[in-house]
């Protein structure tokens, strides 16, 4: 029976899903800590493949078209010298 168990599993790689969600990049505590995270487990894990969604870039088509309709120049915001 073990010997059926690893030839099943001696072809499987491990996968690990990773999820960041922060809208901060690279000043987000949370993205830094699941990145740490996922270091970690590659160390004791030789072999794992990281499959990465980020889903502060795949924003909602609802949730892009309320912040196009609020971000209007020269009502919510302006542009000075510095930027918005």
């Amino acid at each position: 029976m073990a010997a059926i168990r690893n030839v099943y599993f001696k072809d499987m790689t491990m996968k690990l899903l990773h999820i960041d969600s922060s809208i901060l990049a690279a000043h987000s505590v949370s993205r830094q800590l699941t990145a740490q995270i996922v270091a970690k487990w590659q160390a004791s894990h030789p072999g794992t493949t990281v499959e990465y969604l980020d889903l502060a870039i795949a924003a909602p088509s609802q949730l892009k078209a309320w912040s196009d309709r609020v971000a209007q120049v020269g009502h919510t915001f302006k542009y000075t010298e510095k930027g918005p």
